[in-house]
């Protein structure tokens, strides 16, 4: 809070805001953070001395006066009497947005959340202010589309008019992690499994994860399909021609002494390959006015985007994202989140992909405004998947796990090394030897990065966790080898029926309680709703019982809940909901709902869980207020969105009847 709260009075002093507009503006922010529904009967003067008042003598350090803390206190104190059900704390908010915009023109902030100035921005709004979750939830407006779905069609700071689509985690699941190899020209083996995986599922894989890192040619496939909103199934089309632009050398007939010289002579000046040329078929490929750290760019699936390259003067990983996460990173971290700090910091997506697939010796590395040298991810994460993991807890702080995580790798050789032969003798040269371990680490090696990763996961996550890759006879071919292309355009790509399952069951359905657990002689017995957590509700049950014959609902084992039946999604708008009850002997019992049949059963996402933590996580006992001021009911109101619709839908072909007669 130290921190946004210091950039905030930065920008707004270096505006040349007055010391009574910033204490306006900060106190209003206050007021809004602190005084949510069911939090008023706290005194504002202990309210502000027990979450803010530090915050404001470390900012005052460096602010305008000496009696900037004192002066805010007594605002918000003042702020606070003004409050009443009509004049709510986010009303008071959005009118000082207002006044400020107005006088003093496009105020905004790279890293902080404008709208509250107590969180870092997750959401860059087509208008370039940005919100964080929390704000989205305040000012936006439930989508009629799906559970968890926020739409915001106007700014709360300026007011311009947007359609906007928020896609946020349920608080009761956990998130579903794809990460991305590179391996240059062998990207098309990654798109054929992603196609294969699409086809199998039944819904576009943009829709699939919640966070998505790429690296290198990863990094390209995560672009063109989650902010060029491109299918799988174009991006395999189109990928051979773009590799054939991308690896061009020189079509005039010159000897081949002549053309070792130039080869030689690019690689110790710039690389092996035009980078004018890889530039250009980028920005043809993706807008150049895209910007990475605009959400707006982003897929209205609502799917976290990373890109993984590395600096050229040590190899250490960086990440350019759409995000920025309500977590903290260590500064000692193993790889670098790049962050802006300023509006001119927002490097084109053409620009970040060039740097992600930059590779030594085959491309010139790429220098981004405000940041320095960057070339190919995958010199130290070309399997991006350790990062991911890390990036999901500062995401999402508070969910211990994650539903899904696949890792979607670009060929791995059938071929066993021959540890027995001649290699790795005394007498063989160290170049050769160094160069065989820098390829086979886990750093540069995906299949190994993956190993390494799952060392460091807890055991019980394990489970949770798939590699989908292709098995090539023989050595892989290399990362320019488009001469291969042809033959990988005709092989036949399978995923297992395991991770098919899996990924219909815990990535898109969750449940959440419908009313306290009502205690009883045998335990508690208890109402709830199984949702879905992805659009598109009709299309997923019924693949769900393509490749899970007979399914049906189940707590634990043995305790049927009903058929996984699309009777229970609504015929107008697709909303899922299916209502079920179950005991439990405790509140603190565990215990998995799952999709199961005859032969298999898997559990949805979320799970396994008590029924305490759903209480903890849908914040059922909310004595002081929730944070996004939505109103502390208890049960929650659950209904299709469009059910006030549907009867003015109804026509009547009958005639009118006549007057009716009055009964005595």
């Amino acid at each position: 809070m130290s921190d946004c709260l210091r950039e905030s009075a930065r920008v707004l002093v270096s505006s040349g805001c007055s010391e009574e507009d910033v204490q306006e503006f900060v106190v209003s922010a206050f007021l809004m953070d602190a005084y949510p529904p069911g939090m008023h009967g706290f005194s504002p003067t202990l309210v502000f001395a027990a979450l803010y008042e530090k915050h404001c003598i470390e900012i005052s350090k460096d602010g305008p006066s000496n009696h900037h803390c004192e002066n805010i206190s007594t605002g918000f104190k003042q702020q606070f009497v003004q409050l009443n059900p009509h004049n709510t704390s986010a009303t008071i908010r959005k009118d000082v947005l207002r006044r400020f915009f107005r006088r003093w023109g496009g105020l905004r902030s790279t890293t902080t959340c404008f709208v509250c100035l107590t969180r870092p921005p997750e959401h860059m709004m087509p208008c370039e202010h940005a919100l964080c979750d929390t704000c989205v939830v305040i000012f936006g407006k439930l989508s009629s589309l799906g559970e968890y779905l926020w739409d915001v069609a106007e700014c709360p700071v300026c007011d311009e008019k947007f359609v906007v689509s928020i896609r946020q985690l349920p608080p009761t699941k956990h998130p579903v992690i794809l990460s991305l190899d590179g391996g240059g020209i062998r990207g098309l083996y990654q798109l054929g499994l992603l196609r294969a995986l699409e086809k199998r599922i039944g819904v576009p894989i943009a829709v699939l994860p919640d966070l998505c890192l790429g690296t290198s040619v990863g990094a390209l496939t995560a672009i063109d399909i989650f902010f060029n909103n491109t299918s799988v199934e174009d991006c395999l089309r189109a990928f051979p021609d773009l590799a054939r632009r991308i690896f061009r050398r020189s079509r005039i007939p010159v000897p081949r002494f002549v053309q070792w010289f130039a080869s030689a002579f690019n690689l110790m000046l710039t690389g092996l390959y035009d980078s004018a040329n890889l530039s250009q078929t980028l920005k043809e490929a993706v807008t150049p006015e895209r910007r990475i750290f605009d959400v707006a760019t982003a897929s209205p699936a609502g799917c976290r985007v990373a890109v993984v390259a590395s600096r050229t003067s040590d190899g250490k990983a960086c990440v350019l994202a759409n995000y920025r996460g309500t977590g903290q990173r260590n500064a000692n971290a193993a790889y670098q989140f790049l962050i802006p700090n300023s509006s001119q910091e927002n490097p084109s997506l053409s620009d970040v992909a060039m740097c992600s697939v930059a590779a030594p010796f085959y491309f010139q590395t790429r220098r981004l405004p405000g940041f320095v040298p960057l070339q190919d991810g995958g010199v130290r994460a070309n399997n991006p998947l350790a990062i991911a993991l890390r990036e999901s807890s500062i995401i999402w702080p508070s969910s211990k796990r994650h539903d899904l995580l696949l890792s979607v790798g670009t060929g791995v050789s059938t071929a066993s090394p021959d540890h027995n032969s001649r290699h790795g003798n005394a007498w063989e040269g160290a170049l050769p030897r160094l160069f065989r371990a820098m390829m086979s680490s886990p750093s540069m090696d995906g299949q190994q990065g993956f190993f390494e990763a799952l060392n460091y996961l807890p055991h019980h996550s394990k489970p949770d966790v798939f590699r989908l890759d292709q098995a090539i006879h023989g050595p892989l071919p290399e990362l320019d080898d488009i001469s291969a292309l042809e033959e990988f355009s005709k092989m036949d790509f399978v995923v297992p029926d395991e991770l098919v399952r899996t990924i219909l069951a815990s990535a898109m359905f969750f449940f959440e309680l419908d009313a306290t657990p009502v205690p009883s002689h045998v335990g508690y017995h208890c109402e709830g709703s199984i949702l879905c957590s992805r659009p598109g509700a009709g299309e997923i049950l019924a693949r769900v019982l393509i490749e899970i014959p007979g399914a049906k609902f189940q707590a634990g084992q043995d305790r049927p809940l009903g058929d996984v039946d699309p009777a229970d999604c609504c015929q107008f708008c697709g909303y899922f909901r299916k209502r079920v009850a179950f005991r439990v002997a405790s509140l603190e019992e565990r215990f998995s709902i799952n999709i199961a049949n005859s032969t298999c059963c898997e559990k949805i996402g979320g799970f396994p869980k008590s029924t305490q933590d759903f209480l903890d996580e849908q914040q059922a006992f909310a004595h002081f207020g929730r944070a996004d001021h939505q109103t502390p009911q208890w049960p929650p109101a659950r209904h299709c969105q469009c059910v006030r619709d549907t009867k003015r839908k109804i026509r009547f072909i009958e005639p009118a009847s006549g007057p009716k007669r009055m009964r005595l």
